[in-house]
């Protein structure tokens, strides 16, 4: 511990304490006015701020990301209002993925120049702020600090400890990096052997120790994050009906028709093994649309911002591909004496290339299985970016540029010409933000009944309401308005066209006149299309 602290002292000068705080400073400028301008987003993300501030009288289960869960109950101290917790958190997991990776790139030999660089790169990349749900950042920033912490420490078991942490704690944000923790815990017992017969037990002993208590204890308090539900199943099912509303044409809302959907193509299955049993056919066109998805949805996570029509982000991206692989092999061979051969070569650089494959593994396997989302590509395209800036640039000192100076001009640049987000032409809509606002508004304090097809209004309301989802609709309408007890209904174009509303002739008449039903209706100010209905007596009398 003693020796990495030296090594994290002597590797973190003055002006990387510096580049951190510039990036934090010209993160925040970016980010300072993004409740007027960014939406809230319901469902998932909101799910997870609930559950942290249900914390501790209920923790989620280990594969619905307790740790994030927890990371927010850390910033509920901070900020107690629901709403404005929803941005603070947004704000923090734009900014502390950039530090992490200027801070890992520092510590494996990266000037501070191409650091700096790279994570502004990422902080003002499409990839980084407008991804969400957000517990892929918080990930990622768990597995650039282990990637961090690796260059802090000598021996190459301790570094493969360090990266089955780091996997481990992100697995209980994204389940899938269990699955590296496994293969990095695998590749440790195989090189403590080695380290056993070489140095003996005395050596081994207080990092194995380790790693068993965390892991047993993790396993022992959270549980599997792969073991302990549904979501891996729940995550292809959506997907494969987007991919198959896409095949046919279909106007459903694929999120939430994704069980029938799935059901009329492989049965009542229950996991992706059981799918492909049922209809290896369809299974392999499901990935193979995933695959040919693939290379856009990568330049367009990483390249939207930059106003490139399709195809052209496409050459940009095997343009960078080749530059990168052409850099690559001109280097390795410069660097290298021939005499060593490409055996030598690999036998030389095989932990950095394990170190990547294995922390790639679950976003290729997500992507192929899955979808290639976003949140899947963030993880990936960054550490593949980091492997490839290290790959090319260790070493590389300063630059002979008077990298100092080109620093300190590079973020005084980046300072003044930054500018937070702003407003888009015509106003930012913001409608489930100003529906929160209204209902708010009406001071309502009654246990209410809310249906919804949003997501989660409640969540920033209070716990009086709950949510009554659309998808629960089996019955007609009469009986599913007094079966579920609702008393508030959020009509918005979402739920108007929900063929199980649309297609039932009882709500097309209660909404036309929820006043024979006893209800009442208002607008909801500031958002097109979106009204409240509400049963007669629900608000308080106005002072």
């Amino acid at each position: 511990m003693k020796r990495a602290i030296k090594t994290l002292l002597a590797r973190a000068p003055l002006l990387d304490v510096f580049g951190l705080l510039a990036i934090f400073s010209i993160g925040y400028i970016y980010t300072s006015e993004i409740f007027q301008y960014l939406d809230v987003g319901l469902y998932d993300e909101s799910t997870y701020l609930q559950s942290g501030l249900m914390i501790p009288r209920s923790i989620p289960t280990a594969e619905n990301a307790p740790l994030y869960a927890f990371w927010y109950r850390f910033l509920s101290f901070f900020e107690q209002d629901n709403l404005m917790l929803y941005y603070f958190n947004y704000k923090a997991m734009t900014i502390l993925p950039a530090m992490a990776l200027f801070g890992a790139l520092r510590v494996h030999g990266v000037s501070r120049v191409m650091s700096i660089a790279l994570s502004l790169w990422i902080l003002f990349s499409s990839a980084n702020f407008s991804n969400w749900p957000k517990v892929t950042h918080f990930a990622l920033t768990v597995m650039l600090l282990g990637i961090l912490g690796v260059g802090l420490v000598e021996k190459l078991t301790t570094k493969v400890a360090v990266l089955f942490i780091a996997c481990l704690v992100a697995s209980y944000a994204r389940p899938e990096y269990f699955l590296s923790a496994i293969l990095f815990g695998a590749l440790y017992i195989v090189l403590l052997g080695r380290q056993f017969k070489s140095e003996g037990l005395k050596s081994c002993l207080p990092v194995s120790v380790a790693l068993v208590v965390i892991s047993y204890s993790a396993l022992l308090w959270l549980g599997s994050p792969i073991a302990s539900g549904n979501r891996s199943m729940i995550a292809f099912s959506q997907h494969y009906a987007l991919n198959w509303v896409d095949w046919h044409n279909d106007g459903r809302i694929p999120w939430t028709h994704s069980d029938a959907i799935v059901k009329g193509d492989f049965g009542d299955v229950q996991s992706v093994g059981e799918a492909l049993a049922a209809n290896p056919g369809a299974l392999g066109r499901h990935v193979l649309s995933n695959m040919l998805h693939a290379p856009r949805e990568l330049v367009s996570t990483f390249l939207s911002k930059y106003w490139l029509t399709e195809w052209a982000r496409v050459g940009v991206a095997f343009g960078i591909l080749f530059v990168v692989m052409a850099m690559t092999l001109h280097l390795w061979g410069r660097r290298e004496v021939a005499a060593t051969g490409i055996r030598g070569r690999l036998r030389r650089g095989w932990f950095g290339l394990a170190v990547v494959f294995i922390l790639l593994l679950p976003s290729i396997i997500s992507v192929l299985l899955v979808y290639p989302r976003e949140h899947y590509l963030l993880a990936s395209g960054t550490i593949a970016a980091f492997a490839a800036i290290v790959a090319l640039a260790k070493g590389s000192g300063e630059l002979d540029w008077r990298g100092r100076e080109a620093m300190i001009i590079m973020v005084g640049l980046a300072l003044l010409i930054v500018r937070p987000l702003s407003i888009p032409p015509g106003g930012a809509a913001q409608p489930n933000l100003k529906t929160i606002q209204y209902l708010r508004s009406l001071g309502i304090n009654d246990k209410v009944n809310i249906l919804e097809a949003e997501g989660g209004y409640g969540i920033y309301i209070g716990e009086h309401f709950r949510r009554v989802a659309e998808y629960d609709k089996k019955t007609p309408w009469s009986a599913f308005l007094a079966e579920k007890k609702i008393s508030l209904i959020v009509v918005s174009e979402v739920l108007a066209r929900d063929p199980r509303f649309a297609g039932d002739p009882e709500w097309v008449s209660f909404v036309n006149a929820p006043e024979a039903a006893g209800f009442a209706s208002s607008n909801i100010p500031g958002v097109e299309g979106r009204r409240l209905i509400y049963r007669d007596g629900l608000l308080p009398p106005k002072p």
